[in-house]
């Protein structure tokens, strides 16, 4: 029995060494259910070799009971095993599930929110957004401020003589009516300093956008307007005139020209200096500018245009070049009546159009003549009412980009032939950003606004102008 019970207990090691291996294979099946069945087939086996091994011990109850206190303990170490096999795989797919989730990035949307993004807008844009149809047409009108003085008459308005000294209660109502974008101030208007210092103040003040307030200060004693007033107080320095600077052939001098101009109009509240001349003066004819122009010579001309605009700058005064196309050969003074140059447009690109040309990027404003150019434009209209010249030649050939303002509207070239309110419509659907001094403010405004709301003249042309005009007046806020 000893021997017996002896031989019993090898046989059960053996066979719990036969359900480890059992089981280890279990662990090593294939996924699924795979290894599960092995390990209920393992489990079977055993079960069956306690009881083999029971019978031949002569079904001794103790080597039973032993035996399957074995196969138990075989049985749970496999499903032991078995358990912690599968918690293995399901730690590692579970781990291998996070690691794709961290190795994968999040989208990215900054490139699109940038692309979708809108560009911030300008103070110019948004101003133009801001304005009504009145206020946009407003800004396309610069006027002698007597012009809001409408209990005057035109010709009152126009006086040389008597003029506006402030800015009367009927004035700051029409405004309100009339929006215009700015003034230009003439003799009449700069009765002493201190009277033109408030003035102008009163522009600044009563406006609800910087207005641009101008005068004519080329330098000389021939049309400076407050250097020529020293006889009411007006104590400033004394410009030589731009014939005698070109003369010399010293840019320097210009220069020193524009910035002394440019010190003292800000003092009196000017921010706008309709200057320089960029005619020629034709030495073998009488022409109107004379001694005004640098001189003849175009290269020299438009050195000396650019180093005097360097020197309003300088002193924050705008500039504008005047008169396109030129008009230095011209022996008829548009003040007065219709005047023509035959020239064709060929030979005056060798001359006349060079300081234009050659300072487009500087000038802030250029100021267009009256007079017309039949070889050019095929017709006799004036420059300022030519869509040949303003919009063909000056904008989309020589490419100017900046404002493009009317010699005044009250010039007998123009009143002669034509109502203010033609000539406003006329110029506008022609190129020109701003009309200067209509004859009659509120039929050429009343007209420009009709042409808008019939359709003859586009609201979009009339924002092209007022976004150029805007964006010049964001340098002076």
């Amino acid at each position: 029995m000893y021997i017996l019970k002896k031989k019993t207990g090898k046989i059960l090691k053996l066979a719990v060494v036969l359900l480890l291996i059992a089981a280890l294979l279990c662990s090593c099946g294939s996924p699924g259910n795979t290894g599960a069945d092995n390990g209920n087939q393992a489990n079977a086996n055993a079960a069956e070799n306690s009881v083999n091994t029971g019978n031949e011990a002569d079904n001794d109850a103790n080597s039973s009971a032993n035996s399957n206190e074995a196969g138990n303990t075989a049985d749970t170490n496999s499903a032991d095993n078995t358990a912690d096999s599968n918690t293995a795989e399901n730690t590692a797919d579970t781990n291998s599930a996070d690691n794709t989730a961290n190795t994968v990035p999040a989208p990215d949307n900054t490139a699109n929110n940038t692309n979708n993004a809108e560009p911030e807008k300008s103070w110019a844009e948004e101003t133009l957004e801001s304005l009504t149809l009145d206020e946009k047409i407003g800004q396309m009108f610069m006027i002698r401020p007597d012009q809001l003085q409408t209990s005057w008459d035109t010709w009152k308005q126009h006086s040389v003589d008597e003029g506006v000294e402030d800015f009367t209660e009927e004035m700051q109502a029409n405004l309100q009516l009339y929006p215009v974008g700015g003034y230009i101030l003439f003799d009449k208007h700069f009765v002493d300093p201190d009277q033109a210092k408030a003035f102008t103040a009163q522009m600044y003040e009563f406006s609800k956008i910087v207005p641009f307030v101008g005068t004519d200060e080329e330098g000389g004693t021939k049309v400076s307007r407050i250097a020529n007033a020293a006889w009411k107080g007006f104590e400033v320095p004394q410009v030589d005139g731009m014939g005698y600077i070109g003369e010399t052939g010293e840019t320097e001098l210009a220069f020193m020209a524009g910035d002394t101009i440019a010190k003292y109009l800000v003092d009196y509240g000017i921010n706008l200096d309709f200057a320089p001349i960029a005619d020629l003066d034709d030495i073998d004819s009488e022409g109107v500018i004379g001694d005004r122009s640098f001189g003849s010579d175009p290269q020299l001309t438009s050195k000396m245009i650019s180093a005097f605009i360097d020197g309003l700058h300088g002193g924050n005064i705008l500039s504008c070049l005047k008169h396109f196309p030129g008009q230095g050969s011209a022996e008829i003074d548009t003040h007065a009546a219709y005047s023509e140059i035959e020239k064709t447009w060929e030979e005056m690109l060798l001359d006349d159009i060079v300081p234009f040309a050659e300072n487009k990027e500087k000038a802030d404003m250029i100021m267009l003549s009256h007079i017309s150019y039949p070889n050019v434009t095929g017709n006799e209209l004036p420059t300022s009412l030519s869509s040949v010249l303003i919009t063909d030649k000056l904008r989309n050939e020589i490419g100017y980009e900046g404002i493009i303002i009317t010699d005044s509207f009250h010039m007998g070239a123009i009143i002669n032939t034509y109502t203010s309110e033609d000539a406003a419509v006329t110029a506008i659907k022609a190129g020109a950003d701003i009309v200067l001094m209509p004859d009659d403010l509120v039929k050429a405004f009343n007209a420009v606004k009709y042409a808008v709301e019939s359709g003859d003249i586009s609201e979009e042309r009339i924002n092209e102008s007022v976004l150029r005009i805007l964006n010049l007046k964001d340098k002076l806020r």
